[in-house]
């Protein structure tokens, strides 16, 4: 005498192959994941008028973004001099570049890279910054403070 047994396993096994085939068609794919924190809705809101407006938080919003947006200022001249001085001349070019950066509470950089902007930055200058950022130190915020501070070079 035979069973049954088999053959519900065979139909079992179709029908969920089945549904998982038309349910996983019928999902969209979700957005990328990107390393980005979302910003305030305020900083969504803003025109796009200019690359600051795309990239950095409102000044009056946090002290400490203040004082990271004036260390990055700072720090550009010694940036200049070992990215921009240090590269060769008949290579290098003008770039724009942004500063994403996030200190602890105690004003300690904790979190740093550099962005390129698509075709308005140079490549070599941007990992000669990358690898310069790690002395930036700011006045103790109290809180943890993320910044994106545009620049331009020279």
């Amino acid at each position: 005498m035979r069973t049954a047994l088999p053959l519900s396993i065979i139909v079992g096994a179709a029908f969920i192959g089945l549904g998982l085939y038309l349910g996983l068609r019928a999902g969209s794919p979700g957005p990328p994941h990107t390393a980005v924190a979302p910003r305030a809705a305020a900083a969504v809101e803003r025109p796009v008028d200019d690359l600051a407006a795309l990239t950095s938080e409102p000044a009056s919003a946090d002290l400490g973004v203040v004082e990271a947006n004036a260390a990055v200022e700072q720090a550009r001249d010694r940036w200049r001099t070992a990215c921009w001085d240090g590269a060769a001349r008949a290579t290098r070019k003008a770039g724009r570049y942004i500063a994403v950066l996030a200190f602890d509470a105690g004003g300690t950089l904790v979190v740093s890279g550099i962005d390129e902007i698509r075709d308005a930055s140079d490549p070599v200058i941007a990992q000669c910054l990358r690898q310069n950022l790690g002395a930036l130190r700011i006045p103790a915020p109290g809180r943890p403070v993320r910044v994106e501070v545009p620049f331009a070079l020279p």
